[in-house]
């Protein structure tokens, strides 16, 4: 298994004809180095936490119930400190789920926003 089906987990991992479109798609159109460099900052120790509970805002958080780089635990965190937050775990999700699963978060994404 590559370094990036261990990295996102999921379906892009399980089939490799997912993972070689994300792969080229990341190679045609690849992150400035201002915006790979905000992700590492925020990677290094930004945190939302002592504002979340400001939120006003219905929230929806998606989470792959396998995402290797975000733990579940996270989610919950989520979930306890915004007042109207929805929280919804991907079966066998992996980083991607919103890519890879599109049949499985849309119609999750599309209720939540008829609800609001």
């Amino acid at each position: 298994m590559s370094r990036l089906a261990r990295l996102v987990g999921g379906r892009a991992a399980a089939d490799p004809a997912i993972l070689a479109a994300y792969e080229d798609n990341r190679l045609r159109h690849p992150p400035t180095l201002p915006g790979y460099r905000f992700q590492l900052r925020a990677i290094l120790g930004w945190s939302s936490v002592t504002w979340l509970h400001k939120l006003t805002t219905p929230t929806l958080v998606l989470v792959g119930g396998r995402d290797p780089i975000v733990p579940l635990v996270n989610t919950r965190i989520f979930t306890r400190q915004i007042p109207d937050c929805r929280r919804y775990v991907v079966r066998d999700g992996g980083h991607l789920c919103m890519v890879d699963q599109p049949e499985d978060v849309g119609p999750v994404i599309e209720a939540f926003l008829s609800e609001s």
